[in-house]
């Protein structure tokens, strides 16, 4: 597994986070954006459970994008309560559509606990969301 920082911008505001994919270089890959547990109660983006989707997801030929969502880590601005990390997981599909090998007709969301609810409410608003996964 090849794995490269990112970051991306949206509303001014800079987030980190890890693209991850398979060794071999491969075009037309399916991508899925995977969101992380509540940062008020230790959530991030190396998280166990989304290390664990992204490393399964990548084993069977998907690219996957873990990022954190403002006030986590490195990435920056406030925690919003979900009003606005919506607007992050749409700038982090955007990027997902970009990347080089990934084929942008076949994008995903998946979140755990918190980012279940984020992805819930971002699905919606991305006319190119393929599918969702909720843990």
């Amino acid at each position: 597994m090849r794995q490269s920082a990112v970051s991306f911008k949206t509303k001014g505001l800079t987030f980190e986070g890890v693209m991850a994919q398979p060794e071999q270089e491969i075009s037309s890959l399916p991508g899925v954006v995977i969101c992380h547990p509540h940062p008020l109660f230790g959530g991030n983006m190396d998280n166990n459970v989304v290390l664990a989707v992204s490393h399964a997801l990548v084993e069977r030929g998907f690219v996957t994008l873990r990022f954190n969502f403002r006030g986590v880590g490195n990435s920056e601005g406030e925690h919003s309560k979900g009003e606005q990390e919506s607007q992050e997981v749409l700038a982090a599909l955007d990027l997902m559509r970009a990347w080089p090998g990934v084929d942008s007709k076949k994008i995903g969301l998946a979140g755990y606990s918190f980012g279940s609810s984020v992805v819930l409410g971002s699905a919606s608003l991305h006319k190119k969301v393929k599918a969702i996964a909720l843990i």
